[in-house]
């Protein structure tokens, strides 16, 4: 089960809001997004609903106080969000997807003073 195209790229913004970028890559890069996409595919459909409700309820939030969806927010308002739901169990979800991800990347692993070989 996959998630929606809209859903998709809020989850990207979050990553990039949970790691952001610096001199390295964040959360939110393409390396990381096809890591969390792949293990979403596979993840059970209870978690994916979760994570659905979960996106779809900050999105309205972010209407309701914002006039805008949440990838169209500022990131001021954006952490402001996601730091009134961060005991959420998806956001919980999240967090561990995008560590995982991040650390298993290349970027992670120049970060951590690995040399990677490709």
């Amino acid at each position: 089960m996959e998630l929606l195209d809209s859903h998709a790229a809020m989850v990207q913004a979050i990553a990039d809001r949970i790691l952001p970028a610096d001199e390295t890559a964040g959360g939110g890069s393409a390396e990381c997004m096809i890591h969390i996409a792949d293990v979403l595919g596979n993840e059970q459909t209870q978690n994916i609903d979760l994570l659905r409700m979960y996106l779809d309820k900050l999105n309205v939030t972010a209407k309701i106080r914002h006039r805008h969806r949440f990838i169209d927010i500022t990131i001021e308002q954006q952490d402001a969000l996601l730091t009134e739901t961060e005991n959420h169990p998806a956001f919980a979800l999240l967090a561990e997807l995008v560590h995982e991800s991040y650390w298993a990347s290349e970027a992670g692993q120049t970060t951590a003073g690995f040399e990677v070989r490709g």
